[in-house]
């Protein structure tokens, strides 16, 4: 089967109208959620692929208040969530704080903020450049590259990261394009490649994070853990490119897909390339991305507000929303 992938750079295309938009991720429901992600068929991967290419053609919905959604905005926002795993909105609003943002997140049942060491009282972060603190320590706080991974991929499973938002409040002078992947996407492209044992990265030891120490404290335990697992039919993945980060099982089926991985995602055109602008957001069940470097000025200076969630984003308030639109 082949399919005309491309990259897909966002900020260069011609704003779709809405109602050109809905019409271009219209997907039958079996496309929505595979009854078994570890074996997908061919007409399942066919019909995967051909929706995916249908959203990056028009990923952007245009809101006017992430407060309180339309219905069709919801409908609009959600229907690109069951193709890719991800939405992009924008908004003309950019009153935007973190209580905003988490008001966006329950409206797609995300309640279960995580609290992690780097985010505010209210479980959402400031993601900019923090300089001379414990932020500092971390690759998000700097104005270096960020390479591919999915956030929490060191937490334990009671507190794995399912979802995340990202909300753009201000840009740097240059850089910090985001780059995504749905890895939906990266599996059915492992699952067909007959060179790789995908089923190796669900291996329960796959690979391990080491604890997270700082002056001796432990901040997070040792994890190990698989690359792949499905929760309530949804598949997961964890992720990280940084090999200081992550120490791989030397099996050798798991080696050479993760190998794989790696050079799907330097040198396949799946990927979905936007630098966000004010009031431009990201709704995700926590697919793969990085971040490229960045330059700040001293009058401009990036900010991203990021809430990260234990929950999935609930099929069933999606689909509610799609129904109430369609009477």
């Amino acid at each position: 089967m082949d399919i005309p992938w491309r990259d897909v750079d966002i900020n260069n295309r011609k704003r779709d109208s809405e109602s050109s938009i809905a019409s271009r991720t219209e997907v039958d429901e079996s496309t929505r959620q595979s009854n078994d992600h570890r074996h997908w068929d061919q007409q399942t991967w066919h019909e995967k692929c051909a929706a995916y290419e249908r959203f990056l053609n028009a990923p952007i919905v245009d809101v006017e208040n992430i407060r309180y959604l339309t219905k069709q905005e919801h409908c609009a926002l959600s229907a690109r969530i069951d193709v890719a795993n991800m939405t992009l909105y924008r908004t003309p609003d950019m009153t935007i704080d973190h209580q905003a943002v988490l008001t966006l997140g329950e409206q797609f049942g995300l309640r279960n903020v995580e609290h992690n060491i780097c985010a505010d009282d209210d479980g959402v972060s400031d993601v900019t450049v923090k300089n001379g603190d414990r932020h500092g320590r971390y690759i998000p706080y700097t104005s270096r590259q960020l390479s591919w991974h999915t956030d929490g991929y060191y937490n334990a499973d009671d507190r794995a990261i399912k979802s995340f938002i990202l909300h753009c409040s201000e840009q740097g002078i240059h850089g910090g394009e985001n780059e995504l992947l749905d890895h939906e996407i990266l599996f059915g492209l492992l699952q067909h490649d007959n060179n790789i044992d995908h089923q190796s990265l669900f291996a329960h030891d796959a690979f391990a994070i080491p604890a997270n120490m700082d002056g001796g404290e432990e901040l997070r335990e040792r994890y190990v853990g698989p690359v792949f697992n499905t929760v309530d039919n949804r598949l997961h993945m964890r992720f990280s490119a940084r090999s200081r980060n992550i120490e791989w099982n030397t099996r050798p089926a798991i080696l050479t897909a993760v190998e794989a991985i790696r050079y799907y995602l330097n040198h396949s055109p799946l990927t979905l390339k936007i630098r966000l602008e004010p009031g431009m957001g990201i709704i995700t069940r926590n697919v793969l991305h990085r971040r490229s470097a960045f330059v700040d000025s001293h009058d401009q200076r990036r900010l991203v507000f990021r809430a990260r969630y234990r929950d999935d984003i609930y099929d069933q308030q999606l689909s509610g929303f799609r129904d109430a639109l369609a009477k």
